[in-house]
């Protein structure tokens, strides 16, 4: 069985060109939302490649457990989405000093919207390269070889989600949010500040409800809320 890529409307294609499909064949595809790789599908072409159309046969997602195989799923692709400008790859623990890095200015960034840290930047380091990146599943968007997002996942919760405050408000949260929809397609949940008046609203805008609060639960002893999101 042969693999295309497909767009939004199916429109054949083979690497970005136009390719001859003979009548009948079945092909496993890719389907592309918003340049993201999402979901894969079985199609039988169905005419010629002029106004060519394509039935799905199946449309059951692709991707593997991400938490098989030792915390990484087996055949999952290191480049899940390219966008013209940064790529969404899964993170190392290589990528130590650059991911602990982006948390520190994203954090720092967001005060007063947030707590100070309570850690230094050496502990925070430490933490990522010890703890974080061996133990949870990390993924990351790079543009021209600097990192410039970050979402981490602790089983079906996103533990942590920081931007570089440079790219604050390009969508690269929003694609790493998409991200994890599809890799926990049966839910996922988190916590953030209850101060963090644009995280909670990026948060609603994406399906997220509010479950819970607390008073200062927490290291920083700052009141927060607890968010769900289900696959209703």
């Amino acid at each position: 069985m042969s693999a295309i890529w497909v767009s939004d409307h199916f429109h054949l294609t083979r690497h970005d060109r136009r390719a001859r499909l003979p009548i009948g064949s079945v092909y496993r595809v890719w389907r592309l939302r918003d340049r993201c790789i999402c979901t894969g599908h079985e199609i039988v072409v169905r005419g010629s490649l002029a106004g060519t159309t394509a039935s799905v046969k199946t449309a059951a997602p692709e991707l593997p457990d991400p938490r098989s195989a030792g915390g990484r799923a087996i055949g999952q692709p290191e480049r899940v989405c390219s966008h013209p400008s940064h790529r969404l790859r899964r993170a190392s623990v290589d990528d130590a000093v650059a991911v602990s890095d982006l948390w520190v200015r994203s954090r720092v960034a967001s005060i007063p919207a947030i707590p100070r840290p309570v850690h230094s930047d050496d502990e925070v380091h430490d933490w990522f390269a010890r703890v974080v990146l061996p133990t949870y599943e990390v993924w990351v968007a790079e543009a021209e070889g600097e990192l410039v997002a970050e979402l981490v996942l602790d089983d079906d919760r996103i533990d942590q989600l920081y931007v570089d405050p440079a790219w604050f408000g390009r969508g690269v949260g929003s694609q790493l949010v998409d991200l994890a929809k599809q890799l926990r397609p049966s839910g996922l949940d988190l916590w953030t500040f209850q101060s963090n008046e644009r995280a909670r609203r990026f948060y609603e805008r994406h399906g997220f409800a509010a479950q819970e609060m607390t008073d200062g639960d927490n290291e920083e002893h700052a009141p927060d809320v607890r968010y769900l999101w289900t696959n209703a």
